[in-house]
């Protein structure tokens, strides 16, 4: 395809959007990522006196590079260092950007670029070493306002931390020969405990393969396997779900392909929770957020699909594991992601009245990629039953048709607005074809009965990535 991506812009909420950067004039390429100064005002008047408050950068691949705006996208100008065989993927500018004039660009297979000088110029930041391939995990301090503290590995291998905001980095990771990283999480209360895990990917190098912990934020790794023999043996660790009351219940669970282990000494031992391999492999897994407070001992959904049948099992338990309901299974349906609303609260008693705080969305499709439609399904009731919100197939959204969609990727791109208890509204990316004119950004206001387009004026040149809301 010669689908190119762009960025555009709106000033009124989303109601309407402007074209502001055309990959085809930032060197021919596709826009992969863009980053808005954090001094970014839209009201500033005066951008030549003050530019980082008008400052706006994007990167794009295939013919293009970095690409740094000080008039609020008016226009844009290419920073030069870029080696011709590094595609640019991503693009941060450093939270003190306004005293440092620091921004970066990592790319894909060349490591990290620094600029100084507001992105005129970049060079390869060979502070950072050891991180090899894409960068798949990051986690941020919860107490990054005054800490400054930030994790990203890779696939390839590697763990890089940097205490400045990303100012410097040092590899943290000292199993330079093992597997790649799949899976980290920090802790809630990293402040005190300075404690993370990542989970390996790939093949065994060394005996190095499972759950990793460090309690130093990093400084040192202590392999933490005893009891969870499938956890050395798995050639995947694909998450880490870590409880928000870590600090008094030390509780974590870990998900392989089709079982999950939880600790609750911290990982110092594991305990098979749950096999769920009768229905297949794990597509799914969410946490409530008040896990730690709910008087039953914590809620928890897990999804599993059977790709021979083409069946999914929903799986759900409000004692944090002890026992587990379901399956409740849902046939031609393929689930892949869940969220729970931020007012979700296993302990209320009418749901009825206070529907916000029984709200999960799930989505699914009707069968694994490339194949069927696409739906988004909400329950109000704690999970006892789901209806659709919205549904592909159907005139849920004008224009969606069959031949606008493109189910070959996973889409995991669903977000409750901050004001969600008293606004309703939900956001949700759909997986159009590149080729299609369809928009693909949708906003319900009124908690997923209604939906709407919200990115007018973007076409096939100016499709969302699938991933790309927040």
């Amino acid at each position: 395809s010669n689908v190119s991506y762009s960025l555009d812009k709106s000033t009124n909420n989303g109601t309407t959007w402007t074209n502001i950067a055309t990959a085809a004039g930032q060197g021919g390429g596709t826009v992969l990522s863009f980053a808005i100064s954090p001094t970014y005002n839209e009201g500033e008047a005066d951008c030549v006196t003050n530019p980082k408050k008008c400052s706006i950068a994007i990167v794009s691949v295939g013919g293009g590079g970095a690409y740094i705006s000080t008039d609020h996208g008016s226009t844009f100008t290419a920073g030069t260092g870029f080696s011709s065989q590094c595609n640019p993927a991503g693009v941060y500018f450093s939270p003190d950007y306004a005293t440092n004039s620091t921004s970066y660009v990592g790319t894909l297979g060349c490591g990290l670029y620094k600029s100084i000088n507001s992105g005129t110029t970049f060079s390869r930041d060979t502070t950072i070493t050891g991180i090899s391939g894409q960068t798949t995990q990051v986690a941020v301090s919860p107490n990054f306002t005054s800490d400054q503290t930030v994790f990203a590995t890779s696939f390839g291998g590697g763990l890089m931390k940097s205490a400045d905001g990303g100012a410097t980095w040092s590899n943290v990771w000292d199993g330079t020969s093992s597997p790649g990283i799949y899976s980290l999480a920090i802790s809630p209360n990293y402040a005190t405990d300075s404690t993370l895990f990542y989970g390996t990917k790939g093949t065994d190098f060394s005996g190095t393969r499972g759950v990793f912990k460090s309690t130093n934020g990093g400084t040192s790794w202590t392999k933490m396997n005893t009891g969870g023999d499938d956890l050395a043996a798995a050639a995947d660790i694909y998450s880490i779900h870590i409880s928000p009351g870590y600090a008094t219940d030390s509780t974590v669970f870990v998900n392989i392909a089709n079982k999950t282990y939880k600790s609750t000494n911290g990982g110092t031992t594991w305990s098979l929770n749950k096999d769920f391999s009768a229905s297949g492999v794990l597509s799914g897994f969410g946490m409530s957020p008040r896990f730690n407070t709910e008087t039953g001992g914590g809620t928890l959904f897990a999804f599993a699909y059977d790709s021979a049948t083409n069946n999914s099992a929903i799986y759900k338990t409000t004692n944090g594991g002890a026992s587990w309901t379901g399956p409740t299974n849902v046939a031609n349906r393929f689930f892949f992601g869940l969220k729970f609303a931020p007012t979700y609260n296993e302990d209320e008693s009418d749901c009825v009245t206070n529907p916000k705080n029984c709200t999960i969305y799930w989505w699914r499709q009707t069968a694994a990629p490339p194949g069927g439609t696409f739906d988004i399904s909400k329950t109000t009731d704690k999970g006892s039953s789901f209806a659709t919100a919205y549904d592909s197939d159907v005139s849920d959204a004008p224009g969606i048709v069959a031949a606008d969609l493109s189910l070959t990727d996973l889409v995991d791109a669903f977000a409750f607005s901050p004001n969600y208890s008293s606004d309703g509204k939900v956001y949700a990316v759909l997986p159009i074809k590149s080729s299609s004119a369809r928009e693909n950004v949708l906003l319900s206001a009124n908690d997923g009965s209604t939906w709407s387009f919200v990115d007018t004026g973007l076409t096939s040149a100016k499709r969302v990535a699938h991933n790309g809301i927040a």
